[in-house]
């Protein structure tokens, strides 16, 4: 097993996926109830909130599983023969890398700033269509979603780089 095989931006490609499979499972979007209104008057409403992991929306998911198959694809270039990989150009490896990185960020990032799916039925009430109760709510961000974004942030900038390497290779 030859790190030293890897470069820089793979490297980092690497710590990145890493993290973004380790913070997959903190916690990263939810919501909270704000504030319940009934007949005008306003009941401050504080204890009633969720928070899901990454693992619980399929973009975010995604956004995992596509971070560890590339870890996967590291694996196999630190664990493959020289000769293997001399038949293969570094500028066709590091393509796919590169999409797949970037892919990863947009698809974290999207999510972020989306934020979590906030209703009525996410709290598991019923409608309140008809009835004088208006209920409000706020998207919440846990830290799991700045670590998720930060780790996909390095896996985009390490494919990058990984591509600018190869390509001067």
């Amino acid at each position: 097993m030859d790190l030293d095989r890897l470069t820089l931006g793979e490297r980092i490609v690497g710590v990145g996926a890493v993290v973004l499979v380790a913070a997959s499972f903190l916690h990263w979007l939810g919501g909270r109830i704000t504030t319940i209104s009934l007949a005008g008057r306003s009941l401050p409403v504080s204890h009633y909130e969720f928070a899901h992991r990454a693992w619980a929306y399929a973009v975010t998911a995604v956004a995992v599983v596509t971070a560890i198959g590339m870890l996967v694809y590291l694996a196999l270039l630190v664990l493959m023969a020289p000769s293997a990989l001399a038949r293969v150009s570094p500028i066709s490896l590091a393509r796919p890398l590169a999409a797949f990185g970037v892919l990863t960020f947009l698809l974290v990032a999207l999510k972020v700033a989306v934020g979590a799916d906030v209703g009525l039925s996410t709290f598991g009430l019923p409608s309140t269509s008809g009835i004088a109760i208006h209920v409000s709510f706020t998207k919440t961000r846990q830290v799991g979603a700045y670590v998720g974004l930060i780790a996909s942030a390095a896996i985009a900038g390490g494919a990058i780089l990984n591509l600018r390497e190869a390509a001067q290779a």
